[in-house]
């Protein structure tokens, strides 16, 4: 998520949605008290530093590790300040302030909220779980098939932490009673083209998107993501996104 007073506009970061290639690319224009986070560490690797407010967060929260890290080196001391800013923010914002729900941004920055423009990325469904299983079971020494996977996320089992239950939809981030509730809505499948108008039509400074910002871990891109789906696993697709289906249109093979 990217609150930015210097340009007042509110990136509501979905998950897998090129949305920590989007928030580096941003981050490059932001002003001393704008909010960053999700992808601190990412800019930071590339040198771009995060805004004073988010230092300062992270300062406040745990000051003698983030001195530490400093020390230890770039990487360490990255990694120190998007830890523990995700920590102080989520105080205010909830546990995954990089996700933060659309309902939690209005009612803690009402003023903003109405004035600022708010823009999101959204991503066929049948699209997302197949990025997200990949993403999550890299490294894993035996993951589940994405069939056994899928069932799980149907059946709310975490499978020893794999699956995401709690994140699985991106819907609350950009809803509010199940109503969009952001000025704009950009398709993942026309990046970056679509967003880069977008912005430049809003007034956003915005230079492209910098890719592999985040790797998504799909060592089997090169397939298509009909390739992975069964029946069952497209049907559990239009049980569990039915709401994003049904909002954007989406169909398999899109």
């Amino acid at each position: 998520m990217i609150l930015s007073y210097e340009h007042q506009y509110i990136f509501m970061h979905c998950r897998k949605t090129a949305g920590s290639s989007i928030a580096v690319s941003l981050a490059r224009n932001l002003g001393p008290k704008d909010i960053f986070v999700g992808g601190i560490e990412e800019a930071m690797d590339l040198g771009i530093n995060p805004p004073r407010r988010v230092v300062a967060a992270a300062l406040r929260e745990n000051p003698v590790d983030l001195v530490l890290n400093r020390v230890k080196g770039n990487k360490q001391y990255a990694a120190a300040v998007s830890k523990h800013a995700k920590k102080r923010f989520s105080r205010t914002i909830g546990k995954k302030p990089q996700h933060v729900a659309a309902q939690v941004m209005q009612t803690t920055f009402p003023v903003e909220w109405s004035k600022f423009f708010k823009f999101c990325v959204v991503r066929n469904p049948y699209d997302l779980v197949v990025s997200d299983y990949y993403w999550r079971t890299s490294g894993v020494s035996n993951p589940p098939s994405f069939e056994h996977y899928m069932q799980a996320l149907e059946r709310s089992d975490s499978l020893d932490g794999i699956v995401p239950l709690d994140i699985h939809s991106n819907w609350p981030i950009y809803t509010i009673d199940d109503e969009i509730a952001v000025d704009a809505v950009y398709h993942y499948e026309q990046l970056p083209h679509a967003l880069e108008t977008g912005l430049k039509g809003a007034g956003i400074p915005f230079e492209g998107i910098i890719t592999k910002a985040k790797s998504s871990q799909r060592s089997a891109r090169s397939k298509n993501y009909t390739e992975f789906h069964t029946s069952l696993t497209r049907e559990i697709v239009e049980r569990l996104y039915d709401k994003e289906i049904a909002a954007f249109g989406y169909r398999f093979g899109d």
